[in-house]
């Protein structure tokens, strides 16, 4: 059978995670940086304040759940509105899960909250799902450029050598990593696809990749890179990659118009609450870029944080980039 090995392997990753994650229950998963991305959802469908001008309610949670010490996920706006610092991409990942919760919350017992069991375990298990399906997409790229039995060593090996397992089956379900892991993968996909034979599905979800990308994280929209840099290492790819643009725009802005939905939500969000389409968020002290300060060293080897050394296997795959 076509690519027996490589989806051995992959059903072997999904039962050990799944396994590990039941064997590990997370409990009071809706916390910290987590309680941030999430905070949209309550906010705007029980509570219909999406600005959290009411404090009562937002009291009554953290009294009850105790998310976290501080509501540092929360900066004040200029009118006694309160906005959420982290963007919205993650909550609009929970939200299915979320609806689902909050229908079947009170039915079995529970407060429809936000906040209790139902909820909880709903989102925990979205996004456990989600991030599976980043190594079903992982495994489509990888047979794209190699057999099978390489495809299910690599697998393994990015599944395994990376923090990707900890973060999903252990730690940080919930977080930010793995559900951009599952849209990277998505956006691989969709590129090669695309450029292999141009066709309306696969430049929509380049576009819808992107735009989710981005809505998660916006610095991630430097991954616009990928299908704009796909392609050009020699002279006839040039050409070819030129001559699929030249003769597809509308896939070109079908794609742009979808990345523009995508990312719509945090802009109708921040001219909500602030009355700016754009607004930063990021101004507690010790936050947000400092350029001339880069701290590669700390990052790439420091005890703390070393890349290098708590996923050394990247050392491999930087050191790739010279052949």
């Amino acid at each position: 059978m076509l690519g027996r090995i490589s989806r051995i392997a992959l059903l072997a990753l999904c039962t050990v995670t799944i396994a590990v994650r039941c064997a590990v229950p997370q409990r009071d998963v809706l916390t910290w940086d987590v309680f941030g991305y999430y905070l949209y959802l309550p906010a705007a469908f029980i509570h219909d304040d999406i600005a959290l001008r009411d404090h009562s309610w937002l009291d009554q949670v953290m009294d009850t759940y105790e998310p976290s010490s501080t509501l540092y996920q929360l900066v004040d706006g200029a009118e006694g509105e309160r906005v959420i610092k982290y963007s919205s991409g993650m909550a609009v990942l929970y939200a299915p899960f979320f609806c689902a919760a909050h229908m079947l919350a009170e039915p079995l017992g529970f407060p429809a909250d936000g906040f209790s069991a139902p909820y909880q375990i709903a989102i925990t298990i979205g996004c456990l799902a989600f991030a599976l399906l980043g190594l079903v997409l992982l495994r489509k790229v990888l047979l794209h450029f190699f057999d099978d039995r390489w495809s299910a060593f690599l697998l393994v090996l990015i599944g395994l050598g990376t923090n990707w397992f900890q973060l999903t089956a252990w730690d940080g379900t919930l977080l930010t990593h793995s559900a951009l892991f599952t849209l990277y993968a998505l956006l691989l996909l969709a590129t090669i696809r695309w450029h292999a034979s141009p066709s309306w599905r696969w430049a929509l979800c380049i576009g819808a990749s992107l735009g989710l990308i981005t809505l998660i994280r916006p610095s991630e929209l430097v991954a616009v890179l990928i299908p704009l840099l796909w392609a050009l290492h020699d002279a006839d790819q040039r050409r070819m990659k030129w001559n699929a643009v030249r003769k597809n725009i509308p896939h070109i802005m079908g794609a742009v118009v979808l990345f523009l939905i995508a990312v719509s939500p945090q802009l109708i969000y921040w001219k909500v609450t602030t009355g700016n389409w754009i607004f930063y968020s990021y101004v507690n002290p010790g936050e947000g870029f400092d350029l001339a300060t880069p701290h590669l060293r700390p990052f790439l080897v420091s005890f703390r944080k070393g890349w290098f050394i708590y996923t050394p296997l990247m050392l491999i795959a930087i050191g790739g980039i010279a052949l």
